[in-house]
C-alpha cells in the first residue's frame, strides 16, 4: 500500500540525486541449513526418504548422475523428521502446496536473515541504512512475501523500498543485482540489500525420470550482497564495480528450462540441450556485450569469471567455447562441488569465494582488473556485466527525469453489470441452494442495515456502496463447461487455471502495450526494457516473454517479472521503470500489468465473499522514458520522486497465498481505517523530503488506486480533498472495479484525459501524486508533474537543498507577449514575446517550456521580475534553462555579491534591500561542467559556439531606476517593488560579443 507525492524540482535532482560513481558491491555473507546430504550418499537417501527403494532400475540412474555431477555434498532443508510430521509431502495423491508454502514462508526468511547479517556485519554499518531491499526467491508462493519479512526480522527502517523477484530462476540473483545497480545509481547515498533464499522443498517429488536430473543437482542456500554507489563513507569498502549488465534471451528457448507451481508444489523441467544451447550462444552474447563499450576484440583470459554453475556441463562448455584457462573457472566449480546448484541463490556463493580467493592471492597489480558475471534462467536468458567506468558515467546517466509518456487500456469483452452480479454469481457457481447467503447479499444490494459479520465483511461491495456499476471478467459459464473443476472445492484446480491464464495474460497485455506504442509513435524494436507485473502468472518462463514475442521486442530487452506486490504491482513497477530510466541514457521502459481474477475465482464463502464482489480483470501499459525527448514523444506526468512506506503490524491485513484451488485472498475489514490512521503521515515524509513541510492537499491533483470506495472516502476526509480531487479514481472503479496492480494505468489515463478535456492548463495543478496499495500493508507514493510541461521539462539549476525559512513553492506562468501572472494573480510585465512557466523552489528561480521568439530565428528572452526571490542564500545558484529543440541548453551564475558578501542576495550587512541584475551572454549553453573564474563569475563550455560568460551585476535599491511597463500593462506594486528582487536575465546568440570580452580565455 504505498503513496507517492511529487512536488519537486528536477535539475538539483539531477546534480544531487545520481551518485558520483559506479554501484559496487560493499559486502556478501551466504548461509546454508544445517543438514548436509553427500553426494555419494545421496541416491540412498532420496529413493529411501521417498519410501521408492523398489525402484532400483531408476535408482542406479540416479547414482550414475551423481558420480557425474561434480558435485560432492549439498545442504538441504528437508530431512526425515519433515516427512513424518508431513507425509503428503510424499504422497503424489495429496495436494501438498499450502504445507510446503507454510514451511517457506517461515525458513527462507530466517535463512535469509543469517546470510544478511552476516554481510551487514562485513559492512559496518547499522542496518537502518540499508535503503532499498530486493530479494529473489522461487520458494515463495505468497504475499505479503519474504521481503517484508526479512525486513521485520532485520529490523530494516519502515521507509525501506522492497522488491520482490519469484519467477526468475537461476537467473534470479543476476536480476536481483541488475536492479540493484539501478537503484544505487540513481539515488545518492543509497544501500541496497540483495537477498537470495531458495529450499527445495517446495519443488521436492517422488523418483520421475524427468524430473531426476534436478533432484540430483539443487541444493538450499541464501545469499546476501549489500550494493551502493559513492560517495562511500569511511568503513565501506568496494569488493567489485558493477559496471555495464545486459541481458539477452535465447530465441525459442522457452520450453528448455521453466518451473510451474502446481497442486503438489512447483515442477522444475530441465531439458538436456541446456549446456548445449548456452555453448551456442554464449560467444555471441558477450560479444555483443563487449562491442556496447567499445571492445571489439575481447580477451576472454584477460578476465576474472563469475559464473553461475548450472550443472558442470555447463561449465564445461563455457570453458571450452572460451577456450578458458583451467583456473578461470575455479570459485563456480569450488560452489557448485561444496553446495550443488542453489538457483539464483548461487552467484552471490561465487562472487564471495571469488573475492576470498582473489585476497588469498595477494599483490593486487598482478590480478586481473575486469571480469564477468553470467547467471542462466528460463527461457535461457544471459546476464553479463564487464565494461569501462568512467566513460559510463559520463554517457549512462539519462539529462532528464523520468517520464509517462504514453499508456494503453485493455479489458475482456465479458461485462457483468454489479446489480446482477448476485444472481450472475450464484448462478456461475451452481450456489443457489445457499439461499441464506445469498439473500444476504440481496439485502445488502438493496442497503439492509447490516447485522451480521458477512454483512459486514461484504457491506463494500454491495452495488450501491461498493461505488462500482460494472466489471469486465473473462470466466464466463462456456469456460466453467469446459474446466468444471474450477467450481469443485474438492479437486485441484490450479494447473488449470494457470494453463488459462499463462494463455490470456499476454494477449489481454498485448492489447494494452499496442495501444501504447501506438501513441508513443515509435516501433516496438525501441523498448529497451520490459517490466511485467501480475499476480496471475504462477508460472516461468512468465507473461514477460511471451508478451516480448507477440511485440517483436528485441531479445536483448532486459525483462523484469513482479508477481507478488498484488495491488500496489503497478506502482512497485513505475518506481522501477523510474530507476532504469533515469540510469540509461535512452532507455525506453514498457511497463505492463494484467490480471485474470480466474486465478482466485471461488464458491461462495463468508470469509472470501469481499474480493468476488470488488475485482476486475484488465490490463494497462505505461512507456516511461527520460532524456532529451525525440519527435513525437510528449511527456504526459513527470516522475520526480518516489517513495514506500510500510504500515507497521499490518502484515495480517492484507494478503494472498497459492493453494491446489488458486490464490487465495484475505482483505481485513480493518484496511480502510488503517490507510486513514497513516496516509497523512506518509505524504508529509515524502514531501519533507523535497524540502515542503506544509502541503495543501488541494493544490495538487491526484492519482490514488480504488482499492474500494472506503478507502477512496477515508483518504478524501482524512486529507479534506475536494470532491473532484479523486473524481479519476471513482470513475474508474465504477466502470472496471479494482484490477489490483492494473488499475493505477487505468487511473493514470483517465486523469489525463480529464485535464485534457478541461483545458487551460494555467488553471490545473502541476504536481501531483500517485498512490498505490497492497500487502504489507505497503504505501506506494509517487510524486508526479503534469503533461503542462509538455513543452520541454523544467530543469532547476544549482538547488543544494532547502533556503532559508522557505516552505512552499511559487510559479509564475506566462504565455505570449507582455504578460507574466503570478499564482495570486499579480503581473508583471514580460519584454518580447516568448511564453514558458518561471517557478521558484526552496529559493531558487527555475524557467522552463521557453518557446522560440516569432521575430527572431535564435532563442532569446529577455524578463524583468519583481519580487520573484525572497530568499537566495549565497551558497545557492540562480538558473535558467530553456529545454527544447532550439536551446537544450542551461545558463548558470553564482549567487556572491560583487562588493559585499551577505548570507541572503535580498538584503545586504546593513539591513537595506538590494536588487540584482543577472546578465547571460551566449546561447548553446549545455551542461558539460561549470569552472569557477576570479570573483563571482563562472564560465560554462559550450558544445557550439564556445564560452558563456555570466556575472552578477549588484545595486542596492535607493539606485534602482523605476520600470516603465509598456501601455496596457500593469505595474508591479511599490511594495513588491522594495520588498522583491529584481532579476534581469538577457539571453541571445552571442559569440561574438563572449570573444570580445575575453573569448574562451575570459
Amino acid at each position: 500500500m504505498p503513496g507517492a507525492a511529487a512536488a519537486a524540482v528536477v535539475d538539483s535532482r539531477l546534480c544531487t540525486q545520481h551518485a558520483e560513481g559506479p554501484a559496487a558491491v560493499l559486502a556478501i555473507g551466504t548461509a546454508n541449513p544445517a543438514n548436509i546430504i553427500y553426494q555419494d550418499g545421496f541416491a540412498d537417501y532420496y529413493f529411501g526418504l521417498t519410501k521408492s527403494e523398489h525402484l532400483t532400475e531408476l535408482k542406479d540412474k540416479m547414482k550414475r548422475i551423481c558420480h557425474r555431477s561434480g558435485i560432492e555434498k549439498r545442504y538441504i532443508h528437508l530431512d526425515d523428521k519433515l516427512i513424518r510430521e508431513h507425509p503428503e509431502i510424499i504422497d503424489k495423491h495429496m495436494p501438498s502446496l499450502e504445507t510446503r508454502v507454510d514451511i517457506v514462508s517461515t525458513e527462507v526468511p530466517k535463512l535469509a536473515e543469517s546470510a544478511a547479517r552476516k554481510a551487514i556485519a562485513e559492512w559496518g554499518r547499522p542496518a537502518t541504512d540499508i535503503t532499498h531491499l530486493i530479494f529473489s526467491t522461487y520458494s515463495g508462493c505468497s504475499a505479503p512475501s519474504a521481503d517484508l519479512k526479512l525486513a521485520s526480522l532485520l529490523g530494516l527502517n519502515p521507509s525501506v523500498s522492497r522488491t520482490i523477484l519469484s519467477l526468475h530462476g537461476c537467473s534470479g540473483g543476476g536480476r536481483a543485482l541488475q536492479l540493484a545497480k539501478e537503484l544505487a545509481e540513481n539515488n545518492r547515498d543509497a544501500r541496497v540489500l540483495v537477498a537470495c533464499a531458495e529450499l527445495t522443498l517446495i519443488c521436492f517429488s517422488n523418483p520421475d525420470e524427468s524430473k531426476i536430473v534436478g533432484h540430483g543437482l539443487f541444493g538450499d542456500g541464501a545469499g546476501a550482497i549489500i550494493v551502493g554507489a559513492g560517495p562511500l563513507v569511511d568503513e565501506e569498502r568496494p569488493l567489485f564495480e558493477m559496471v555495464l549488465a545486459s541481458q539477452t534471451t535465447i530465441p525459442s528457448t522457452e520450453h528448455a528450462l521453466g518451473m510451474q507451481t502446481t497442486a503438489s508444489g512447483i515442477d522444475f523441467h530441465l531439458s538436456i540441450q541446456v549446456p548445449t544451447l548456452i555453448k551456442d550462444n554464449i560467444r555471441q552474447c558477450l560479444i555483443d556485450t563487449f562491442r556496447s563499450v567499445g571492445n571489439m576484440d575481447p580477451n576472454w583470459n584477460d578476465l576474472f569469471w563469475a559464473v553461475h554453475p548450472g550443472g558442470r556441463a555447463i561449465l564445461d562448455n563455457i570453458e571450452g567455447e572460451l577456450q578458458l584457462q583451467p583456473a578461470k573457472l575455479a570459485a563456480s566449480r569450488h560452489v557448485l562441488n561444496e553446495y550443488g546448484n542453489m538457483s539464483g541463490t548461487t552467484i552471490a556463493f561465487v562472487l564471495d569465494d571469488l573475492r576470498r580467493r582473489r585476497e588469498k592471492e595477494g599483490d593486487q597489480h598482478q590480478q586481473l582488473e575486469w571480469g564477468v558475471m553470467l547467471a542462466f534462467g528460463p527461457a535461457m536468458p544471459g546476464t553479463a556485466t564487464a565494461a569501462v567506468v568512467d566513460s559510463r558515467l559520463c554517457t549512462q546517466h539519462a539529462e532528464g527525469p523520468a517520464a509517462v509518456l504514453a499508456i494503453g487500456t485493455a479489458n475482456p469483452a465479458n461485462i457483468v453489470y454489479q446489480d446482477g452480479f448476485v444472481n450472475y454469481y450464484f448462478g456461475l457457481t451452481k450456489s443457489e441452494y445457499l439461499t441464506e447467503l445469498k439473500d444476504k447479499m440481496k439485502r445488502i444490494y438493496k442497503q439492509i442495515n447490516p447485522s451480521t459479520l458477512i454483512v459486514a465483511l461484504i457491506i463494500i461491495i454491495s452495488s450501491h456502496r461498493s461505488g462500482i456499476e460494472k466489471r469486465y471478467i473473462h470466466l464466463d459459464e462456456k469456460l466453467i463447461r469446459e474446466h468444471p473443476e474450477i467450481i469443485d472445492k474438492h479437486m485441484p484446480s490450479l494447473e488449470t487455471r494457470v494453463d488459462i491464464v499463462t494463455t490470456e495474460i499476454p494477449k489481454l497485455a498485448e492489447s494494452a502495450a499496442r495501444k501504447a506504442i501506438a501513441e508513443w509513435g515509435r516501433p516496438a524494436i525501441d523498448i529497451t526494457h520490459l517490466i511485467f507485473s501480475t499476480y496471475s502468472g504462477c508460472s516461468a518462463p512468465s507473461a514477460d516473454l511471451k508478451l516480448a514475442s507477440l511485440l517483436g521486442l528485441n531479445p536483448s530487452v532486459s525483462r523484469t517479472i513482479l508477481s507478488l506486490h498484488g495491488c500496489s504491482g503497478g506502482g512497485r513497477a513505475l518506481q522501477l521503470a523510474k530507476e532504469l530510466a533515469e540510469n540509461n541514457r535512452d532507455a525506453r521502459v514498457l511497463i505492463a500489468c494484467a490480471e485474470l481474477t480466474l486465478i482466485c475465482f471461488s464458491n461462495p464463502d463468508e470469509s472470501k465473499i469481499v474480493g468476488h464482489g470488488l475485482f476486475g480483470d484488465g490490463a494497462g501499459a505505461i512507456i516511461v522514458g527520460a532524456d532529451l525527448l525525440v519527435d513525437g514523444e510528449r511527456p504526459v506526468f513527470e516522475m520526480v520522486l518516489a517513495s514506500q512506506t510500510t504500515i507497521l503490524g499490518t502484515e495480517h491485513a492484507v494478503g494472498m497465498q497459492t493453494t491446489s484451488n488458486g490464490i487465495d485472498f484475505h482483505l481485513s475489514i480493518q484496511v480502510p481505517t488503517l490507510i486513514k490512521d497513516n496516509i497523512r503521515q506518509c505524504l508529509l515524509n515524502t514531501f519533507r523530503s523535497v524540502g515542503n513541510m506544509d502541503p495543501n492537499w488541494n493544490d495538487l491533483f491526484w492519482a490514488v488506486h480504488p482499492v474500494g470506495r472506503a478507502i477512496l472516502d477515508n483518504i478524501e476526509g482524512e486529507l479534506q480533498l475536494q470532491p473532484a480531487k479523486l473524481a479519476a479514481s471513482r470513475h474508474v472503479l465504477s466502470e472496471y472495479g479494482n484490477m489490483s496492480g492494473t488499475t493505477i494505468a487505468f487511473v493514470l489515463d483517465e486523469l489525463r484525459r480529464r485535464r485534457e478535456k478541461e483545458g487551460d492548463e494555467h488553471q490545473q495543478p502541476e504536481w501531483g501524486v500517485m498512490l498505490a496499495f497492497g500487502p504489507g500493508i505497503t504505501i506506494e507514493a509517487m510524486l508526479h508533474l503534469s503533461e503542462k510541461w509538455k513543452q520541454g521539462f523544467p530543469f532547476p539549476l544549482g538547488a543544494h537543498g532547502a533556503v532559508g525559512p522557505t516552505k512552499h513553492y511559487k510559479i509564475y506562468t506566462f504565455k505570449g507577449p507582455r504578460t507574466l501572472r503570478s499564482i495570486n494573480e499579480e503581473v508583471h510585465p514580460i519584454k518580447d514575446s516568448c511564453s514558458g512557466v518561471i517557478y521558484t523552489l526552496g529559493g531558487t528561480l527555475y524557467l522552463a517550456s521557453m518557446m522560440k521568439c516569432p521575430k527572431s530565428s535564435i532563442q532569446c528572452l529577455q524578463i524583468e521580475i519583481m519580487g520573484l526571490m525572497e530568499y537566495l542564500n549565497t551558497s545557492n545558484q540562480l538558473g535558467f534553462v530553456a529545454r527544447n529543440g532550439f536551446c537544450p541548453g542551461v545558463a548558470l551564475a553564482g549567487c556572491r555579491h560583487r562588493k559585499k558578501r551577505s548570507h541572503s542576495i535580498g538584503t545586504n550587512e546593513a539591513g537595506r534591500q538590494e536588487a540584482c541584475s543577472l546578465e547571460v551572454f551566449g546561447l548553446e549553453c549545455l551542461p558539460l561542467g561549470v569552472r569557477q573564474r576570479r570573483g563571482h563569475g563562472f564560465w560554462r563550455r559550450s558544445r557550439f559556439d564556445g564560452d558563456a560568460y555570466m556575472r552578477w551585476v549588484s545595486t542596492s535599491s535607493d539606485e534602482k531606476k523605476a520600470h516603465s511597463p509598456a501601455d496596457g500593462e500593469e505595474a508591479p506594486s511599490p511594495r513588491r517593488r522594495r520588498e522583491g528582487l529584481q532579476t534581469k536575465v538577457v539571453a541571445a546568440q552571442a559569440a561574438a560579443k563572449i570573444k570580445r570580452r575575453g573569448g574562451s580565455g575570459g
